[in-house]
């Protein structure tokens, strides 16, 4: 979570009085910075927990995990 907030802060405020091409006179960069960062860590998030789940279900750790007795369920 620190990289997107820290590109924002970095790339925001750096480049908030440039004048960008393709960006409309009357949004700020960082207003046209942030739906991206957003998307993105959206979506890299998602990855990585699909590619979890795959790898578990690949290798078997999930059902070795729910086949285990568990100390915590004892009464």
């Amino acid at each position: 979570m620190m990289m997107p907030v820290l590109l924002l802060g970095f790339l925001g405020s750096g480049f908030a009085g440039a004048l960008m091409p393709g960006i409309p006179e009357g949004i700020n960069y960082l207003q046209y910075l942030v739906p991206g960062q957003v998307g993105t860590a959206m979506i890299f998030t998602s990855m990585f927990a699909g590619l979890s789940v795959l790898w578990d279900r690949q290798f078997g750790f999930l059902k070795e995990i729910m086949v285990a007795p568990s100390a915590g369920l004892r009464s």
